[in-house]
């Protein structure tokens, strides 16, 4: 060293000061060849004494062990409802290794992942131990308000364990009292190092007992040091320094990605390139508590070094804390954001078995639980996979599926192999199926045969002539401002006639001649004044008593939007009134208005309802009534050469015998598609809808009443491996389901293609999984006993109402109208379509929930509102619900004005889905109990020509 220049000695010690920097992070191996590096041994040449009271100054503003135990009692004196404490062992010098964990349900085995988080396994590194106690308050402040926090609580089981290490700690020092680092005390898959289980720490041997009794899917383990997201494996065979990959190499470079993407500053680090590193890469170490995670326990570990300064000040924490927040957030939700995960069943009776999962091209297996048997398995996102499941004594089963950046849910049913002498294996079990029976059809053969009209061609030419005469009179009035208000109820009439569809050019014309003319200034916002009193209250005599104008005032209401308070206002006085005079007169028009609104009535009923009303106006247009009644005749036979059709259709299955459990609605389906569009040009969509309604109907009742909860698994299984599954185990009835829907979609997808729009059918029945896997969910919540909230029933039925997934179906073969990007507009769930959801929800739950919980079903939206709020008056609950279809509509009516991602007919397919529900569950259940008022419309609609 004495020959050496001083520049000379300046440089290496530089550059051994920046490799020091690096090792000390994560320490040298005791026994293993290295050396054991501490602040002593880093050039600094402090003495012991200077050393301590250095470190003393810097934990100034840190917890004591005292301080921490107090923290964490009182975190859970004040968050108990979402946590517990307990301790896991205790340190050389007895310090209890306490541990909280957070969840909506903590200590309860559940069929849910585990994460766990480690701070201070190195004495002094203790910044992790502040960071998991701020985590810790932060989600228990933030549960029921923060998305992301919600979610944590109930999905994960979190384990926090703040200090692994606090003995070294309060002596300021790396290793524990015995001054043994306890990240190289684990086992080790290279070396027989620490294999003998008498020698580890107790702090070590804490951990692993903790990991014997939990089941961890991942974990993280907090240090200083460095600034770097560390990855399995840690060393090598041949202790080289090089990047060693571990079977689950990508899935741990996500994880660690996800943690330094979601960092300040970890992704921008000029060392680590993303801000990750391979550990043995970095430099190798052995008898790590990391990889021995991975190889002995199932688990994911994570080494996050997440501060390059070992000891910062403490004024520093809470900057260190917003640094990290994200990052430690989003990689515990990643458990439940991405991966698979799922169930293992035997098919005999359903037991759960802890069967292995493993992943075709990845040698890692994993375990499901002893108990419920779930799994999760953590995988990349973007990539599909086969996912295998094995149990000694059963048949493997194989699946692949496709996992998105969402979490892909996969149960298994396993089969006994008889063949391999499992005779002590049950070989079949009783299946109780639920006593409920619906009223069959009322309609029989009644539209299997249709009768073609014998002077169709002569009712053409005169409809021509007739569309003609009022295209003539609707170019006239464009030209004549005077006669612009008559041009407006001459459409109005046109639309209530329900023969719009003649007149789509002229209409869509005039409509927009009588805008460029007067713009947004046609009403004036003053117009509501006219109806007050000098008090402003809205007045009858203001009106000059009225009826008429009350009337279209009334009805001008129920187009509302959000915060329109007047127009709620004018709701509330015209109603009110409208009952009044409906008491003195026997006013069919003032009382069908009351019933039901013009704007909630579903076009070809009103036009049934309004003809004979116009014909009785002394001023009604003779051309346009005959037009009327001969235009609605004409569509009237095809739709009965439509219901024809699909009737024969659904008798080649012969539906009512072989699957008598379900609700025979072919006819109801067909009357639910004509709401959607009615329209002559949507003949092929509107066939296809209804026979798409009839099957999710019979998938309803197979799911809330009939399967089994092992054969609902396998069915949904099947739907997911859609269109080529294996349908060997599934029951001959739900066999028969599967290939009506496969036959269904093939009919259509051939039509698609002529058109040249083949790949649509992708997405109807992207959207059919979708559906098919709520069911599934709301058939595991009833499984396990469970009651959502209030929001968790909405945002899972917002899909199991199906009418998200019958939007989707309804583009099919509409045209140009529809495009791609249509269909990845409704799976961005626009406000428009979740309102419908919304409306088709509540009125199912509120006039079905008596009925379905008296037979034990699936919680309704009324019960889930009563349990979590704790409310008694079942009525008062209905209101509430109402009032919220209320604020759908509202919405509803906003989009539909301001919504121009989609053409104009997609906007009226869904006003047109939400009227059919103020049809249909406006009271009562009509579609399942076909109510007399709902067989007289189908009648209306489908049996009854219109007098000419």
């Amino acid at each position: 060293m004495a020959h050496l220049n001083p520049s000379l000695l300046l440089f290496l010690s530089l550059n051994l000061l920046h490799l020091l920097h690096t090792v000390i992070a994560r320490g040298g191996e005791r026994d293993s060849g290295f050396v054991d590096i501490t602040y002593a041994a880093s050039g600094r040449h402090l003495s012991e004494e200077t050393h301590f009271q250095k470190l003393n100054k810097l934990a100034q503003g840190y917890m004591t062990n005292s301080d921490l135990e107090k923290a964490i009692k009182a975190f859970h004196g004040r968050c108990g409802h979402i946590s517990r404490i307990y301790s896991i062992g205790t340190s050389v010098l007895g310090v209890p290794l306490w541990v909280m964990e957070i969840s909506n349900n903590p200590g309860k085995e559940e069929a849910k992942p585990a994460f766990k988080f480690i701070g201070n396994v190195h004495g002094d590194e203790p910044v992790g131990r502040e960071l998991l106690l701020l985590l810790a308050n932060w989600l228990c402040d933030n549960y029921n308000k923060d998305p992301l926090a919600t979610l944590i609580v109930d999905n994960v089981h979190l384990h926090i364990l703040p200090s692994m290490n606090p003995d070294g700690f309060s002596l300021r020092k790396r290793g524990n009292a015995y001054n043994i680092d306890l990240n190289r005390d684990f086992p080790d898959q290279f070396f027989p190092i620490n294999d003998d289980m008498d020698e580890r720490q107790p702090e070590t041997k804490a951990i692993m007992r903790w990991l014997k009794d939990i089941r961890f899917t991942a974990s993280a383990s907090l240090h200083g040091g460095a600034l770097v997201a560390n990855y399995p494996w840690d060393g090598t065979e041949d202790k080289s320094k090089s990047y060693f990959a571990c079977p689950d190499d990508e899935t741990f470079k996500y994880m660690a990605k996800l943690y330094s993407g979601s960092h300040f500053n970890m992704s921008k680090s000029e060392e680590f390139e993303s801000g990750i590193t391979n550990g043995a890469q970095w430099y190798p170490i052995y008898g790590g508590m990391q990889d021995w995670n991975y190889i002995f326990a199932d688990c994911f570990e994570l080494t996050l070094e997440i501060t390059d300064n070992k000891w910062p000040p403490a004024n520093e924490l809470q900057m260190i804390w917003e640094y990290n927040k994200m990052s430690m957030l989003n990689l515990v939700a990643s458990l439940v954001k991405s991966g698979v995960h799922g169930r293992i069943f035997s098919s005999d009776c359903g037991e759960p078995l802890p069967a292995s999962i493993t992943v075709k091209g990845i040698n890692y297996t994993i375990k499901a639980g002893e108990i419920l048997a779930d799994y999760h398995r953590l995988l990349t996102p973007g990539h599909q996979y086969e996912v295998i499941a094995t149990m000694p004594g059963y048949k493997t089963r194989r699946t692949t599926v496709l996992v998105r950046e969402e979490a892909v849910t996969l149960d298994f049913i396993l089969e006994p192999d008889i063949s391999k002498g499992n005779v002590f294996l049950p070989n079949h079990c009783v299946v109780i199926r639920p006593a409920i029976t619906f009223p069959p059809s009322v309609w029989g053969d009644q539209f299997l045969v249709y009768e073609q009209q014998e002077d169709e061609d002569i009712t053409h030419k005169v409809i021509d002539d007739l569309k003609e005469e009022v295209t003539k009179e609707i170019s006239a009035s464009l030209n004549d401002p005077s006669e612009y208000l008559n041009l407006l109820k001459l459409v109005d009439t046109i639309q209530r006639l329900g023969i719009a569809y003649y007149f789509e050019k002229e209409i869509k014309e005039a409509l927009q001649h009588i805008y460029d003319s007067y713009g947004d200034n046609w009403t004036g916002a003053d117009i509501f004044n006219k109806y007050k009193d000098k008090d402003g209250a809205f007045s009858y005599e203001s009106l000059n008593n009225d009826v008429q104008e009350l009337l279209e005032l009334y009805e001008a209401t129920y187009v509302s939007m959000p915060g329109e308070v007047i127009l709620d206002d004018a709701l509330l006085f015209t109603r009110n009134r409208l009952h009044e005079i409906a008491k003195e007169s026997n006013s069919k028009q003032i009382q069908d208005a009351l019933k039901q609104p013009l704007h909630k009535r579903l076009p070809r009923l009103e036009a049934i309802r309004y003809i004979p009303f116009y014909e009785s106006q002394t001023s009604h247009n003779h051309s346009l009534l005959k037009l009327a009644k001969l235009g609605f005749n004409m569509l009237q036979s095809q739709h009965k050469k439509e219901l024809s059709e699909i009737s024969k259709w659904w008798k080649a299955f012969d539906v009512p015998n072989n699957l008598p459990f379900a609700r025979d609605r072919l006819v109801e389906c067909y009357f639910w598609a004509t709401g959607v569009y009615f329209e002559p040009q949507y003949s092929q969509s509107r066939m296809f809808l209804a026979i798409l309604i009839a099957i999710g109907t019979i998938l309803d009742d197979t799911y809330d009443a009939y399967g089994t909860y092992e054969e609902l698994l396998l069915l949904t299984e099947a739907f997911q491996r859609w269109p080529n599954a294996c349908l060997d185990e599934l029951p001959e009835t739900m066999k028969l389901i599967y290939r009506m829907q496969v036959n269904l979609n093939e009919k259509m997808g051939e039509i698609l293609a002529k058109m040249g729009k083949g790949h649509h059918l992708n997405y109807i029945e992207e959207a059919m999984q979708e559906y098919i896997r709520s069911y599934m969910t709301e058939a595991t919540w009833f499984h396990k006993g469970y009651l959502p909230t209030v929001e968790e029933h909405i945002e899972l039925t917002y899909i199991s109402t199906a009418y998200k997934y019958i939007m989707t179906a309804s583009f099919a073969a509409m045209g140009d109208v529809i495009t791609d990007e249509t269909f990845k507009w409704v799976f961005t769930n626009p406000p428009i379509v979740r309102a419908c959801c919304v409306i088709c929800r509540i009125m199912d739950d509120v006039v079905a929930n008596k009925e379905e919980q008296e037979r034990k079903n699936v919680p309704s939206a009324v019960e889930c509102y009563m349990t979590q709020f704790n409310v008694t008056d079942e009525q008062h609950v209905r209101d509430l619900l109402n009032a919220k279809v209320g604020d759908a509509w509202r919405e509803i009516n906003k989009e539909s004005l301001v919504c121009k991602d989609v053409e104009r007919p997609i906007i009226m397919m869904i006003l047109n889905l939400a009227r059919v529900m103020d049809v249909v569950y406006k009271n009562k259940d009509e579609f399942k109990y076909g109510g007399e008022q709902f067989r007289a419309n189908i009648k209306a609609l489908f049996v009854d020509a219109i007098i000419i």
